[in-house]
């Protein structure tokens, strides 16, 4: 423990990893916490793919964006939390190869789907309030080969990152991976204001132009495609309060001077934090089912439609 002074809790925590610091508790109840989660990921976001599949309602480069984010939030309980589960239980039973190798993954995948997911929520911040700014020209600005090639982009930037560790160290990656989750954190913040302010404004002139409903009012937005608009904002918005939820404390602890206390600390609290940023996978379908009445109402059907299915076969 001498070492924690000299370089605080995140470099001292290093040389405790794969050991049994959380105890055997702790361990089984995260990795079980982890693995229920996982299947519901997994089962959520699979009825999330189809039924964006069949909903016709968005425009194709905005649900090229929610599907990017289904998948990684899909790969997250596929990959990620099912193997930190693993590598909770390797660590009670102090096997430390394999819990290296498996933390190796562990790692890497979730810096990988957590980067994306991150990335293109703040994406579908920027396309929302490009859609309020841009009026007619949106259509003309947003393309799907133009959002296909920014969200390739996310994808080759988040696994290029985890290379950075291996050449910079832990202390300057993790203070860069955390400046860029608190800087899209930033920008989403600033688009979501931005679309309350101008739709604030968009009401009163409704208010005051009964008359005129069928005409397109100063903020270029059809009336009648006013509450649609909402919708989808409201939905891309709750996504983002739950991702902020699950994710900052995870982001604030990479900042050392905000956690100044002893490694084992450090590893138990990671340990939570990391368990509570991967539970965001599990909550956004349900959000979107919560928010979305289109995709609550395609999932009910595949729901009914497999049920019927079963009891035809049963």
């Amino acid at each position: 423990m001498s070492n924690i002074t000299e370089n605080g809790p995140k470099m001292a925590a290093g040389a405790l990893y794969c050991e049994n610091v959380l105890g055997l508790h702790h361990s089984i109840f995260l990795a079980i916490l982890n693995f229920i989660f996982s299947i519901t990921a997994c089962l959520g976001n699979v009825l999330i793919l189809i039924a964006l599949q069949k909903k016709s309602s968005l425009h194709p480069p905005s649900k090229l964006m929610f599907r990017c984010l289904a998948l990684t939030d899909l790969c997250v309980g596929v990959i990620t939390q099912p193997m930190f589960a693993a590598e909770l239980i390797t660590e009670v039973n102090e096997l430390r190869q394999i819990c290296n190798h498996i933390g190796t993954v562990v790692g890497i995948s979730g810096i990988v789907f957590s980067g994306v997911s991150l990335m293109t929520l703040t994406a579908i911040s920027v396309d929302r309030l490009l859609a309020l700014s841009l009026s007619m020209r949106y259509r003309q600005v947003v393309k799907l080969r133009r959002v296909g090639g920014i969200l390739a982009f996310f994808w080759f930037l988040c696994i290029s990152v985890p290379l950075m560790k291996q050449l910079t160290g832990l202390l300057f990656f993790s203070n860069v991976t955390s400046a860029i989750i608190l800087l899209c954190l930033m920008i989403s913040v600033y688009c979501y204001m931005r679309i309350y302010f101008r739709l604030r404004i968009n009401r009163t002139q409704i208010e005051h132009n009964d008359n005129e409903i069928g005409q397109r009012n100063r903020e270029g937005i059809p009336t009648w495609n006013i509450e649609k608009y909402q919708k989808t904002v409201s939905a891309a918005m709750w996504v983002q309060i739950t991702l902020l939820t699950c994710y900052l404390p995870y982001a604030m602890l990479s900042f050392e001077t905000l956690f100044p206390y002893s490694a084992v600390s450090y590893v138990i609290v990671m340990r939570y934090a990391g368990s509570l940023a991967l539970l965001n996978s599990s909550l956004n379908p349900f959000l979107y089912c919560w928010k979305m009445t289109e995709m609550r109402q395609a999932v009910k059907d595949i729901i009914d439609r497999n049920r019927c299915n079963y009891r035809k076969q049963a």
